[in-house]
């Protein structure tokens, strides 16, 4: 076909000449660190499988915890703002406990320690002799100890500097927690009365607490004058190498926890006021404690 323009696209526009550069900067994408963006986030995928978080929340999908929710003012079909989910506070203080956070800013720093001394303001707080000798209003918590387990099985708190008058009711809890009377019982020597002798042999628990040596000098291990049969046999059983041998578990058992407690969870100073509370305190304590030691032990959970 003969060729009749010198333009070899004779339908096409021709090229513009390009303007001359202006005076003014280049114009280029570059990084901007501040730039906040939305990403798709799998929030379930970043905890690894086994961490803690996990456990505690499918611990805490199994507790009774219809109370909270009655409490709840939101209702469905109702205007009003929801509440947060009572599960989800729960692991939250739970999961805090466990790595020894008791302050609410502190956990709320976190998002991720305190004597078992109150207020001077609690009115249910009593001035009790402190173990570094000096004295302070105080209350008194109490855990009773599986001696195998190392698990709780028994929470008492009170305003009374001695536990002489808790062996019993602590008793009683025990087996009203198992459903079932404790075999043996590992008592501290200042906690033991008459009554409680007494009461321990009626339900045939071997009372193991170490008598109190008298001011006269007498062997500890003979009856005093008025001693029942039971308190005669217990001074003789602790005057025995298997009693003290027994009595040795006491230390690697309740002082064990006790020191676990104040040290690691949150229960070297009570951060509440009232003794219902500092119960509910010691209580949650307890509730984290036996969490670990069921974690330790293989202890598994469903996961949902």
């Amino acid at each position: 076909m003969p060729i009749t323009s010198d333009a070899l696209f004779p339908d096409m526009e021709p090229t513009r000449a390009r303007p001359t550069r202006p005076d003014t900067p280049a114009r280029s994408e570059t990084a901007n660190r501040t730039q906040i963006e939305f990403l798709p986030c799998d929030l379930d995928a970043r905890l690894p499988a086994g961490h803690r978080a996990r456990l505690i929340w499918a611990l805490v999908e199994q507790l009774p915890l219809s109370p909270f929710y009655e409490e709840i003012q939101a209702q469905e079909q109702w205007a009003g703002r929801p509440a947060i989910d009572p599960k989800i506070l729960v692991a939250l203080w739970l999961y805090a406990t466990v790595k020894g956070v008791g302050s609410a800013r502190e956990l709320a720093r976190l998002r991720t320690e305190h004597a078992a001394r109150v207020s001077t303001t609690d009115p249910d707080a009593r001035v009790m002799k402190m173990g570094d000798g000096g004295f302070r209003p105080a209350c008194n918590a109490e855990f009773a100890t599986d001696v195998d387990s190392r698990v709780i099985v028994g929470v008492a708190v009170t305003n009374v500097g001695s536990d002489k008058a808790q062996l019993i009711p602590m008793l009683d809890q025990v087996e009203r927690r198992t459903g079932r009377v404790p075999a043996a019982y590992l008592a501290d020597g200042g906690g033991v009365t008459h009554e409680s002798v007494t009461a321990a042999a009626a339900r045939q628990t071997v009372l193991c607490a170490p008598p109190i040596k008298p001011r006269n000098g007498r062997d500890p291990a003979e009856p005093s004058p008025g001693n029942t049969p039971a308190e005669a046999a217990w001074r003789r059983r602790m005057a025995t190498p298997d009693a003290k041998v027994i009595y040795r578990n006491r230390a690697a058992t309740a002082e064990w926890v006790n020191a676990d407690a104040r040290t690691h969870r949150t229960l070297d100073a009570c951060v509440v006021r009232g003794l219902q509370k500092a119960y509910g305190w010691a209580v949650w304590v307890a509730l984290t404690h036996n969490l670990l030691r069921a974690l330790r032990a293989g202890v598994s959970m469903t996961m949902t």
